[in-house]
């Protein structure tokens, strides 16, 4: 799998304090912290690192080995559910992660699995955006100049 991955997020709880101070986790243990603890917020977010995590969780699995891939995947899964067990965003994005797997043939060669995953993470990540950006053209033309929105929750990207 080229390059390495990791997982960016500001530190909502310090944006009070800070303009934005970023962190970085290189482990799905990370990810999992950084989602139980409220460092990331906002359902698109959890959702974004949650696939993200599930890419880091595998990448030690050995090359030579699909069905551990497959079963290390279902630890992942499992562990990052438990970070925040009212998050929608977070179970969609398992699920998606999940059916990436699932779909494939049986005997898919692990770094095949592996860029997969890497890519659907990357695809939730580019339809969040997508998404944010699509919503702010439609919302802007109905905001006058010099208003401000208030959202009920974090609304990620947007």
């Amino acid at each position: 799998m080229p390059g390495a991955v990791v997982v960016r997020h500001d530190d909502q709880p310090e944006l009070a304090r800070l303009l934005a101070h970023l962190h970085e986790c290189r482990t799905v243990e990370a990810v999992w912290e950084a989602i139980r603890q409220l460092r990331v917020r906002g359902a698109p977010a959890i959702g974004i690192a949650a696939a993200y995590g599930v890419v880091l969780g595998v990448q030690a699995v050995p090359e030579d080995d699909p069905a551990a891939l497959r079963r290390r995947l279902d630890e992942v899964l499992t562990y990052l559910a438990t970070s925040r067990p009212t998050a929608v965003n977070l179970f969609w994005a398992l699920a998606r992660m999940r059916q990436v797997v699932q779909t494939a043939p049986p005997q898919t060669p692990v770094p095949a699995l592996k860029t997969a995953l890497l890519r659907e993470a990357r695809a939730i990540h580019d339809q969040d955006r997508a998404l944010c950006r699509a919503i702010g053209r439609h919302g802007a033309e109905l905001i006058a100049n010099d208003s401000g929105v208030l959202t009920p929750c974090n609304a990620g990207g947007l």
